[in-house]
């Protein structure tokens, strides 16, 4: 910029610049692998229409139970803590008496009369939970999985702050001894870490074994995400646990475009589904995997793999809370970049890695009047308050790479 001496010349300047993009932008493929954030339910309305008919009175039923269930749950919890201290810090916090855990697990069989009650009758097993792990890891793919391992024996969570935020859940969770961390802090991050270290070199039976999904965010079940490091950093023995859902039309799984309250209610409206819970045999890190927790986070995620007999993708938490934050917006989900794309985009323009991709989502979603997932040369007129003139098309068609006469989330990532 220090060769540019007036407006017109530093016009030209973008213009050279992101012209000599096009080419290399028309050649970055498309992510096929976002599919696995993805709700893969088969889209038959009619027909669905007619089983939520027929269904409803059960649903009523099992509605009636599951919240029975819930209010049992939090009864149990507010006796096994009724009197105990709990510190602000969780690191000064102490493991409830063996009497309290003993209360906390009926919250057990609640689980399971909630389970049963979103159509999940039957749980199939295979295996057995290791008795002297403290730490269990698993896939996750519906809101109700950690309701699923807890109906089969005590665990204590990791789970985000916010679900303490939820009614009855707070109590149940302390009940329970769940560890909950704030994603957006480091302090929390920090803590949460040295509390995992805590309690798995703790006394057996003192806590319940911390049950952590590494991954971050629910899938389809389709593929492995990376994994977050936290549960690894120990450097202690780990028992796998894999899960999935068998389904011909239905499919449970918590993706990116379903709500809570759907992830939660239209199981109910299921005559019935399907849950395999498997636990892998006990997995022991070398020394070198002790050492370097990105590699025993590895390790793990691909044997939960290859005993799903899925891939090990690329993709991480960041996208899912990207497509998330698009599907907030009512932008197409298949047009939101996801890492693979931004690595791409980021060997032609390095500076995209320093982009906002949510921030940008937000800004892009301003100019998409229509929520198509490309913004027309009206709406970007409208969204800056400008009138339809010469200058302002020259500025649209700067960032018009394909020249046609729209721009798209690629586009206005290249340009910002």
């Amino acid at each position: 910029w220090k060769d540019v001496t007036s407006l017109g010349e530093a016009y030209e300047a973008v213009r050279r610049r992101l012209g000599s993009l096009n080419g290399s932008l028309m050649h970055i493929r498309a992510d096929p692998g976002k599919r696995i954030f993805f709700n893969q339910t088969q889209r038959h309305p009619p027909l669905r229409l007619l089983l939520y008919t027929l269904m409803f009175p059960i649903f009523l039923v099992r509605l009636t139970f599951f919240l029975i269930g819930l209010f049992m749950c939090w009864v149990f919890a507010c006796i096994a803590t009724v009197g105990h201290p709990f510190p602000s810090n969780v690191l000064e916090r102490e493991a409830l008496p063996a009497w309290r855990r003993h209360v906390a697990k009926a919250i057990c069989l609640c689980n399971r009369v909630m389970v049963w009650c979103c159509g999940f009758v039957w749980i199939e097993v295979e295996g057995q939970r290791d008795p002297s792990v403290t730490t269990l890891v698993s896939n996750h793919i519906t809101a109700l999985d950690p309701f699923i391992i807890s109906s089969l024996g005590q665990i204590a969570p990791l789970n985000k702050r916010d679900f303490e935020n939820i009614p009855f859940a707070g109590r149940i969770l302390l009940a329970i001894q769940a560890i909950l961390v704030d994603r957006s802090s480091k302090e929390s991050r920090k803590a949460t870490a040295a509390l995992l270290k805590k309690r798995s070199i703790s006394e057996l039976g003192t806590y319940p074994p911390t049950l952590i999904f590494p991954e971050g965010s629910n899938t389809n079940g389709t593929g492995i995400l990376k994994m977050k490091i936290g549960a690894f950093i120990p450097g202690k023995p780990i028992q796998p646990v894999a899960l999935q859902y068998p389904f011909k039309n239905f499919d449970p799984s918590f993706a990116v475009d379903v709500t809570l309250l759907r992830g939660i209610i239209l199981p109910m409206f299921q005559p019935y589904n399907r849950v395999r819970v498997s636990y892998l045999p006990t997995y022991y890190p070398t020394d070198e995997e002790k050492a370097d927790p990105h590699l025993y986070a590895e390790k793990i995620r691909h044997l939960l793999a290859k005993y799903l007999n899925v891939p090990a993708v690329e993709h991480t938490m960041e996208d899912a809370i990207c497509l998330m934050k698009a599907f907030d917006l009512n932008l197409p989900l298949n047009l939101c970049p996801t890492r693979p794309e931004i690595e791409q985009l980021g060997q032609v323009i390095p500076e995209v890695f320093d982009v906002d991709v949510r921030q940008l989502l937000r800004s892009f979603a301003q100019f998409d009047a229509d929520k198509d997932g490309w913004i027309s040369f009206k709406e970007w007129c409208h969204a800056l308050h400008i009138s339809e003139s010469l200058v302002a098309k020259d500025v649209f068609q700067l960032l018009d790479l394909g020249d046609n006469n729209e721009i798209s989330v690629r586009e206005f990532m290249a340009g910002a």
